[in-house]
């Protein structure tokens, strides 16, 4: 009973996050979803020497089990909400002692990060509800369609990075210092589920 219970919840909970992914790339201006896709490909790149092997799951969802999928989509969703977490609580500190909130670069650069994590997480959940892949596959193809605004992302994201070095210290690296070049090979990544899906 509750682990019908459990396993109902978790499925309303990616059903929700795909709708709300894909509603937000439909209504979100190319360089908005560029510079997403560059966050989404940032906090991909360390999976792919994952020793558990998560980039090959978040690249083949439907070859894994439904435990897997479900233990690596409750991971990558707590780590979303801790990130939510943090900025609510960083804004209403930044309140109580400077009587201002967070720069809102800041607070747009975390809400783009959160999209670009929930990216991956649309991918997990795909597995765990096949009914879904349609408006996976087109939440791939509003990002693909971005490709070409990539360079001015990286641009925008590079200045944010300097207005947070300038608040924060010299020592400040959002990025570890990737190059652009880099950068776009990453971009250029689509899951092999989504290839398949898309011929």
């Amino acid at each position: 009973m509750f682990a019908w219970l459990g396993k109902r919840a978790l499925n309303a909970r990616v059903a929700m996050c795909v709708k709300e992914v894909k509603w937000e790339l439909q209504n979100a201006s190319l360089l908005k979803r560029a510079t997403i896709l560059a966050m989404a490909h940032l906090q991909h790149s360390p999976y792919r020497e994952h020793p558990d092997g998560i980039a090959e799951l978040l690249d083949s969802p439907f070859q894994h089990e439904t435990k897997e999928l479900k233990d690596v989509y409750e991971g990558l969703e707590l780590i979303r909400n801790r990130m939510l977490l943090t900025l609510k609580q960083t804004r209403k500190s930044q309140v109580e002692l400077f009587g201002a909130d967070l720069p809102e670069f800041a607070v747009q650069h975390v809400k783009t990060t959160q999209r670009g994590l929930e990216i991956w997480m649309c991918c997990v959940g795909v597995g765990l509800i096949p009914s879904c892949r349609g408006d996976v596959v087109e939440v791939w193809k509003l990002l693909s369609d971005s490709v070409g605004e990539l360079p001015h992302a990286f641009e925008a994201l590079r200045q944010v990075e300097n207005r947070h070095r300038m608040i924060f210290g010299e020592a400040t690296k959002l990025f570890h210092g990737i190059s652009d070049e880099e950068w776009l090979t990453l971009c250029l990544y689509v899951p092999s589920f989504v290839r398949r899906l898309q011929k």
